[in-house]
């Protein structure tokens, strides 16, 4: 696998990891459960943004340096070169 693939995949991972702890430490507080449980429910809300911020450094990193847009470009140069290929196979 290249580089081009794996960096692809590491970002995709860590922003679905991002959103779903963002997700959770919302879905805590818009129903209620932060206040049932007292000091455990702050403390996983806490926890669930801190981990939303630890997952969202690399995709935000990659974003900001343009990488992200790089990697996505060679992407779409490589599928048109492919889809060339199989156009010229078919005729």
């Amino acid at each position: 696998m290249d580089s081009t693939k794996e960096n692809l995949i590491l970002n995709a991972i860590s922003l679905v990891l991002s959103i779903g702890s963002l997700a959770v430490a919302v879905w805590v507080v818009a129903t209620g459960r932060m206040l049932e449980t007292g000091i455990d429910g702050l403390f996983l809300v806490l926890v669930c943004l801190l981990l939303c911020l630890v997952f969202a450094i690399n995709p935000l990193l990659a974003i900001r340096s343009g990488l992200l847009k790089q990697l996505l470009s060679r992407k779409a140069k490589v599928t048109a070169q492919e889809e060339q290929k199989v156009k010229v196979a078919v005729n």
